[in-house]
């Protein structure tokens, strides 16, 4: 008898257990997961909710066996975690139970990877590679390095562990200019039921089914309690501002309308009025497609 064989996914990306409860979208997950798409690299989304009353140790069990049953199903060539400082310790202790499991090979990206990827890339460490910087070029370029067996110095504004058993980086990426070539998020790969359903904490206490929105990257603010400082020490160019085309955001606010029903929209972006000219021409195209919903931002001066 032929045994089916499983369907295979290029990388596994997993959302920390920490964001659970979160109503955010795990937007790194899903840029990434469209820009790797559209480059024909093949992506799962596991993040998982905590069920209603569901204790936390049951949550965490469910967490591990779902995560380990879906590598297993999958066989992706790289799995790929995220991570705050928050959720260092148990990004560790997760990366440790999928090496006893698998050799599939990890990666990890976020701000406190970004920060000290020393801290990920040790002798021992059950992370393989640590992005640093906006991750969806080198993720793309350590992927197809990867699948052809590429030497490793091929590789950018990647953390590994070199011959000589200490930590190496060939060199930082610059980050990228043209905004437009990355896809709106991946949203199918995610369950927008949750993301979307009724909620208060969107905009100013309205019970609104609405989601997050990104419409630029970058901030050229030195504010002593933003991580920003310390990113643009690893790339300057972190502090400028880089935008969205306002017409691809429209068609993402289009769909969202469309397909999951959202009733309002609230931009996290870390400067999104930093540009008069923009915000105007933004909503006079809002007005122009008759796009009537509640908005607003995170962050304004």
């Amino acid at each position: 008898m032929l045994l089916q064989k499983n369907k295979t996914e290029d990388i596994v990306l997993i959302s920390p257990m920490e964001r659970a409860h979160w109503i955010y979208l795990p937007f790194a997950l899903l840029y990434l997961s469209s820009y790797l798409e559209a480059n024909n690299i093949s992506t799962k989304i596991i993040d998982l909710k905590i069920k209603n009353k569901e204790k936390h140790l049951d949550f965490k069990n469910r967490y591990i066996d779902t995560i380990l049953k879906i590598i297993d199903k999958n066989k992706p060539l790289l799995i790929g975690l995220t991570s705050y400082t928050s959720e260092y310790n148990s990004i560790m202790e997760l990366a440790q139970i999928i090496k006893k499991n698998t050799n599939v090979p990890i990666v990890v990206g976020g701000v406190h990877a970004t920060l000290r990827p020393q801290d990920f890339i040790f002798s021992g460490s059950p992370i393989d590679f640590a992005i640093i910087g906006e991750g969806e070029t080198p993720l793309l370029t350590l992927i197809n390095v990867l699948k052809n067996k590429h030497s490793f110095e091929k590789l950018k504004s990647t953390a590994y562990l070199g011959s000589n058993n200490k930590i190496q980086i060939n060199g930082i990426c610059n980050v990228e200019e043209d905004l437009s070539q990355f896809p709106m998020p991946d949203y199918d790969k995610v369950d927008m039921d949750f993301y979307t359903k009724p909620y208060t904490g969107h905009i100013r206490l309205l019970l609104l089914s609405g989601v997050q929105i990104i419409s630029s990257r970058g901030c050229p603010y030195n504010c002593d309690f933003c991580a920003n400082n310390y990113l643009r020490l690893k790339n300057k160019a972190c502090a400028k501002v880089r935008f969205r085309p306002i017409d691809q955001i429209i068609k993402e606010i289009e769909l969202l309308v469309k397909k999951y029903k959202i009733d309002g929209f609230y931009f996290i972006d870390d400067c999104f009025m930093i540009s008069k000219k923009r915000t105007a021409e933004f909503c006079e195209k809002l007005i122009e497609k008759k796009i009537k919903l509640n908005m607003g931002c995170r962050n304004s001066r």
